[in-house]
């Protein structure tokens, strides 16, 4: 995960507390921070912390983090999972 940006304390990312919930689920790490309007996940193995929650970050159009989700089954039973959360 994040390969080839060295290492990253955290990443704060525009979203309300509830996306950081709906990410926690989906890649099934941890909250490692749940408050004051602000959520916070890590891998649990570790590494960078990725928050949501908190005033807008103006965007940088030369730095745009997403996720690939791979799954290791069913495509579809994936999907209808995430459209579930």
């Amino acid at each position: 995960f994040l390969a080839g940006c060295g290492f990253i304390g955290a990443l704060a990312c525009d979203g309300s507390q509830t996306v950081g919930y709906f990410w926690s689920e989906a890649l099934g790490w941890p909250l490692v921070w749940d408050k004051d309007e602000e959520t916070a996940i890590q891998s649990p193995n570790g590494g960078t912390k990725i928050t949501w929650g908190g005033p807008p970050l103006m965007p940088d159009p030369g730095k745009d983090l997403h996720f690939d989700l791979a799954p290791d089954g069913d495509q579809q039973a994936e999907v209808e999972r995430l459209l579930s959360l």
